[in-house]
Order: C-alpha cells, then structure tokens, then sequence
C-alpha cells in the first residue's frame, strides 16, 4: 500500500507516525522511500480491528464486506489533539443495502481506509496479552489489542479489549481462559465491574445480564481490570459476498439450547429446539450471547435467514433473554 508522503504532515498523521517512525517500528515497520512511504502492513478487515479515514478512527465489523468498502462504525476523532471518542456518528456513516446479508450497513471506501498504528500505554493490557501468548504459544501478532486502550485513550474505568484471530488460536486461547478462571488468577464481573459492563446493556435487567454471562470467560476481571475477549476463526476478512442469506422471515417465541457448536467464537453457533419442537441453528455476532450452556431456554425476537438449505435463527436483530 503506497501512500503520498505529504499525508504524514497532516496533524494527525504526523503525531501519529513519527511516533512510530522513532518508537514502535517493531509493531508497524515504515521504510521511507524518497518523498513517499511504504507501510508493510497487512489489513485483515476483520471483526474488531481499527481503521483510519478521513480523520476517524473506525471498528471493522464481520469478516465479509461489499466489493469496494469495508462494513465498520466510527469509534474516535484523530483529527485533532487530543483524540475524542465519538459519541453521535449518525452524520458520519454512509450506509449501503447489501443484498449479501439483507441488511442496511454503513461502510468506508476500501482504498481510502489504512491501518492505525498503536499507542499502547497500558501495562496491564500489553501483560495479559504476553500471558495468553505463552500459555498458548500463538504469535502475538494474532492477538490484538483493540478500543480505547490501543490509542491511549483508555481511563481508570476503561476495559482492555482483545481480538483473537485464527480458529486453531481462539480454541488455544479459549482453553487458556478456562485454566485462568479455574486458577483464579481471572475473575468473573462482580461489583462493580458487572454493574458497568451491565449498563451497555440497557434493554436486559441486571438478573436477564448475569443469567446470561454467569459462565463467562470471555469476559471478566484481571488485576482489578474488566477484560473482554473476542475469538475471530479467521485471518483474513473477505471482499465480497462469502455466504448470501435468504431472509425467511421473523421468528418469535422460546429456544432451548441442545447443542453448543461453537459457543466462544465471533460468530458463534448453536442448535436450539423451537417451541414447536422443531430444531434449528442459532447464530450471533453478539459477545453477549456467547458461552451459552446445553439446557439455556430463552425467549428469542430474531430473523430467520437460510444458508446452504439450513435454517438460522438470529437473535442479534431483535434479542434473546433468558426465561426466568
């Protein structure tokens, strides 16, 4: 990826990367090459990792996206020091439909994105990091460090925020956070750790919030810091329509759990039985519904979309709660 050496002199882009230039070449090499640069970056455009455009720092969602643009949400302004978060970004998005996945999404234009480099100043962030490293022997590259602790934003009530990418890497490390909790050297959310990560979930109770990741480990307390943990089953994102949907319709009414494919993975699967004693698959991008164990019932608003002749329910356009 080329790019004009006089966008390094742009407020942001010269903060940003001569810090890098000097510092932090080992994470984001740079060779300069007259009056322009190569960046030796590869861009997985996948779940969680962080791009810049134009003056804004966004968050790649799924791992399949339109020809020519990247599905992602603004999270921060670089365009100006100090860095902000974004709060209303309504103005900012440009959405598309995508007939691929039936839905409105809003997305940046592919050759305009470029990564962003990293201002990692949490030493709790960057220890958890080397510890599920070791423990799993995956290379660090492949657990990334995303949210506000990557761009130094981050205050004492900020989370730290992983993306895993790889399936045989997000088997390994899930079963290094089962040994962590077992240990005891994670925690799961209590106090008020669970009241601040219950409050981004503000259409369940606090009861419906803990039933539904009371056996989380992808979630949790480390050295006092709230953690989350997303494990991504890919390396590379895709340009274009990987698996088209079929939108059946709406499916509303209870689920039980009777199968739990891969419940720690972004997306994770289930098989569920309906109310009407029909079994069907369970889909979801939501970290919320993750970790689900055999028996869960629920009460599910969700789409029904079919995949190669298999019916999905999808909670994460409507909701899934837990029948108390």
């Amino acid at each position: 990826m080329i790019k004009d050496y006089a966008l390094l002199y742009k407020p942001n882009r010269y903060n940003l990367f001569m810090y890098y230039l000097v510092f932090r070449q080992d994470e984001l090499p740079i060779s300069l090459l007259g009056h322009r640069y190569t960046m030796i970056y590869s861009m997985r455009l996948l779940e969680g990792e962080l791009l810049e455009y134009n003056g804004v720092v966004w968050v790649v969602k799924g791992f399949q996206h339109p020809r020519g643009y990247v599905i992602a949400y603004p999270r921060y302004n670089v365009s100006h020091i100090p860095y902000t978060r974004i709060k209303e970004y309504t103005c900012l998005v440009n959405t598309i439909y995508w007939d691929c996945i039936g839905l409105e999404v809003p997305v940046i234009p592919l050759d305009k994105v470029m990564p962003i480099p990293k201002r990692i100043y949490d030493s709790v962030a960057m220890e958890y990091k080397s510890l599920l490293a070791n423990l799993t022997g995956i290379d660090l590259e492949n657990i990334y460090i995303t949210g506000s602790k990557a761009l130094g934003l981050q205050d004492r009530f900020s989370d730290i925020d992983l993306v895993i990418y790889g399936k045989h890497e997000s088997d390994q490390v899930y079963n290094a956070l089962v040994y962590l909790r077992k240990t005891g050297i994670t925690r799961s959310l209590y106090g008020l750790h669970l009241f601040r990560e219950h409050k981004k979930h503000p259409d369940l109770t606090l009861e419906e919030y803990m039933l539904l990741r009371e056996n989380s480990v992808l979630q949790g307390v480390y050295k006092g810091y709230r953690y989350s943990i997303r494990l991504v089953p890919f390396t590379k994102g895709y340009s274009g329509c990987l698996r088209k949907a079929e939108i059946i319709g709406w499916y509303k009414g209870t689920i039980r759990i009777i199968e739990a494919i891969k419940p720690y993975t972004t997306p994770a699967r289930y098989i569920i039985e309906l109310d009407n004693g029909e079994e069907a698959l369970m889909e979801t991008y939501r970290i919320r519904y993750t970790e689900l164990p055999i028996g869960f019932k629920g009460y599910v608003v969700g789409r029904i979309e079919a995949y190669d002749k298999k019916l999905f329910i999808v909670p994460d356009h409507g909701f899934l709660k837990p029948v108390i």
